[in-house]
């Protein structure tokens, strides 16, 4: 059987970026004997303008991208009119059956586009906050702005696929046909990340995986600390990289926090499973999220997560299967979390996710098994 050709259309791609771009290149390489991807994403310093490797071609274009981890809406934009250019000039010389928008905007800004001239079908992939009306309220102002553009391009794809229930129910919202609307939870690779089977130790350690923007709660975060640091002896380190991290090392400074905060940067993934496994929970206690990929990661290597009940982290946290905590997401979150973790047995309360918790888990979480989700949707794009 021929295999499709696919364009796919992602400003982030590792290494740029952040969980979005993880879940396209699983897709893409998870697939790639089934399809022929050819990748737009965004040139970035020390980048190679093309790449090839099996059935994967990856072509960067340059955009007013200041920053290898985040991106504002007019890097966006400048980014959205080069990869239709570059479509364009594919175009000329190859066919593709059809598009993938990695995210609603801006990809989906070059998708309808192209729909429009070369009649090509597209299927969306929005990790959360590109769909209206998403906390925090700060994004608000954008969804004003792009609200009916949004709509147009939910409207023209073949599927827009949510990861959560909630974020289902909200792009719901823009669209009549309800198929439209696909859910496709977020993955993680089990032969990667898994239990190592580590003494994790008496002393409490803490983790924290993600970008260092407010939405991720960085703020809740470090008085957490703060206030953890008059009741008991812990370690937090802090993986990650962006805005906050100068702020937030300053206030580790004044409030002499250096022997207890260590922040790790941008770290390989081999690394980061031995952090997961080295800690007793991950600290997440983020505003709103999409679906949170380090959660997943953490629970994969059987190390609970303390988060708030925000969209996602509710279907991926089981309280009942030990899996973690939900806190309110409210001014009484951080108050809570320390009440917890003051109340813990670290040698009584805390061991590793059982066993039969861990492995339901997977099955709804691995890559092997999302992929062929994914595999499914596309096989039926005509």
């Amino acid at each position: 059987m021929k295999k499709k050709n696919v364009l796919v259309l992602t400003y982030e791609y590792p290494p740029i970026g952040g969980g979005g771009g993880v879940v396209i290149k699983n897709i893409c390489e998870r697939l790639s004997k089934d399809f022929n991807f050819t990748v737009i994403t965004t040139w970035f310093y020390g980048l190679e303008f093309e790449e090839k490797s099996s059935n994967i071609k990856i072509y960067r274009v340059k955009s007013l991208r200041r920053k290898e981890y985040q991106s504002n809406p007019l890097e966006m934009l400048s980014w959205s009119k080069q990869a239709y250019l570059k479509s364009q000039d594919l175009l000329q010389s190859q066919n593709f059956e059809f598009v993938i928008s990695n995210f609603v905007v801006p990809g989906g800004l070059v998708a309808f586009k192209l729909k429009k001239r070369y009649n090509l079908p597209y299927v969306a992939i929005s990790h959360g906050h590109d769909i209206p009306w998403v906390k925090p309220y700060s994004n608000y102002p954008y969804y004003i702005l792009m609200y009916y553009k949004i709509k147009s391009i939910i409207e023209n794809s073949e599927h827009t696929i949510v990861l959560s229930e909630e974020l289902k129910n909200n792009a719901l919202k823009l669209v009549k046909d309800e198929n439209k609307i696909v859910q496709i939870n977020n993955a993680c690779d089990g032969v990667l990340f898994y239990d190592q089977k580590k003494d994790r130790g008496d002393k409490l350690k803490l983790l924290f995986v993600g970008r260092l923007v407010s939405q991720k709660g960085v703020r809740r975060l470090l008085k957490i600390a703060q206030m953890l640091d008059c009741k008991t002896d812990f370690r937090l380190r802090i993986v990650g990289d962006g805005p906050k991290r100068s702020r937030m090392e300053s206030f580790v400074r004044k409030n002499n926090l250096s022997n207890k905060i260590v922040f790790l940067g941008n770290i390989p993934q081999v690394d980061l499973v031995n952090l997961y496994n080295e800690s007793h929970f991950l600290l997440a206690p983020s505003l709103s999220e999409g679906m949170s990929l380090s959660a997943i990661e953490s629970i994969f290597c059987s190390t609970p997560v303390l988060t708030t009940k925000v969209s996602g982290m509710m279907e991926v946290i089981d309280e009942k299967a030990s899996l973690g905590k939900l806190f309110e997401n409210n001014k009484k979150c951080i108050n809570n979390i320390i009440e917890y973790l003051n109340n813990l047995d670290l040698k009584k309360d805390i061991g590793p996710i059982n066993e039969t918790s861990l492995k339901s888990f997977q099955l709804k979480f691995d890559w092997n098994i999302v992929s062929k989700k994914y595999k499914d949707l596309f096989d039926g794009i005509k």
